[in-house]
């Protein structure tokens, strides 16, 4: 009994042999026409904002008013734990407070 169904299955994939070659050729050519997972290194939301930098590869316009862009730029800054501005020539006074 267990010989019989072997044989059977055996029979089906002697038959049809050339059919699941192509599927599988197929399937294997077609993968190489998707992008290698670049596009998931970057995963953002609407409205989310970017740790890092951004570079788009092509330029296009922001669709807000001035007022619309200040205010979701302050609010990221408001998000933000810790923002520093250096100015040098602050360092460099404080510098010289510290040696006299």
């Amino acid at each position: 009994m267990f010989k019989k169904s072997n044989k059977k299955k055996y029979a089906i994939l002697n038959n049809y042999w050339k059919q699941i070659s192509i599927l599988i050729t197929t399937i294997i050519l077609i993968s190489f026409f998707f992008p290698s997972g670049n596009t998931l290194l970057f995963s953002y939301k609407l409205n989310d904002v970017a740790k890092e930098e951004i570079v788009a590869p092509f330029n296009f316009p922001i669709l807000k008013t001035n007022q619309e862009l200040k205010n979701d730029l302050d609010e990221a800054l408001k998000v933000e734990p810790f923002y520093f501005i250096r100015d040098q020539k602050i360092v460099e006074g404080q510098i010289k407070k510290l040696n006299q």
